[in-house]
């Protein structure tokens, strides 16, 4: 249907596109440059991967759109709990962050920054879990360091642990490096000797 509707010049204005297609299409699909940089701007940036696929020649013919990098815990086949990890690089959000500002210039940092725990599970050591996995991923895709950003609280309300916990990332062996507020903590494990 899209090779068809662009091939005829009608049909809808805006189609959702998936991976490489915008190279695919490139001949009928028009210049959206000055969109996906106020988006950019607006929005802190895009991942690298996702830009790629929607430049062509340099010019943007598509708007990024990308679904955070994340590892899924399953349970009987039901999703259970989910961390977001991907390289520090990636999270433009982090850069420009008062509070998580890169505490160095290291290099392969990744970062964990979001965790979801199913309600009846929480306590039970699956965030744990979760990091657990995040760090054979960053280290099978060339992370030379794994850095998250816990909160230590003794009681947590609502969503407040989203960010994941001290008390997880001191089980897995990760090391404060920085205190940005009272309850905040950036640590850090390494995964491999850095390179010289």
């Amino acid at each position: 249907r899209i090779t068809a509707a662009i091939q005829s010049q009608s049909g809808p204005d805006v189609i959702h596109m998936l991976h490489n297609w915008p190279h695919l299409y490139e001949n009928g699909l028009v210049d959206v440059t000055d969109v996906a940089e106020w988006q950019a701007k607006e929005q802190g940036g895009f991942y690298g991967q996702s830009e790629q696929y929607a430049k062509v020649g340099g010019k943007f013919l598509a708007l990024p759109h990308t679904i955070v990098p994340g590892l899924i815990a399953y349970r009987k086949g039901m999703a259970i709990g989910w961390c977001a990890v991907a390289p520090r690089s990636e999270y433009a959000g982090l850069a420009a962050s008062r509070n998580l500002k890169p505490v160095d210039s290291a290099a392969g940092v990744w970062s964990v920054t979001c965790y979801f725990v199913a309600r009846d599970l929480r306590r039970t050591g699956l965030m744990t879990a979760l990091l657990s996995a995040a760090e054979k991923h960053a280290k099978r895709h060339g992370g030379l360091i794994l850095e998250g950003y816990p909160v230590a609280a003794e009681r947590l309300a609502g969503c407040a642990g989203y960010t994941g916990v001290v008390p997880a990332y001191e089980r897995a062996g990760f090391r404060v490096v920085a205190r940005p507020s009272r309850a905040l903590r950036i640590m850090r494990k390494t995964l491999r000797p850095m390179p010289e």
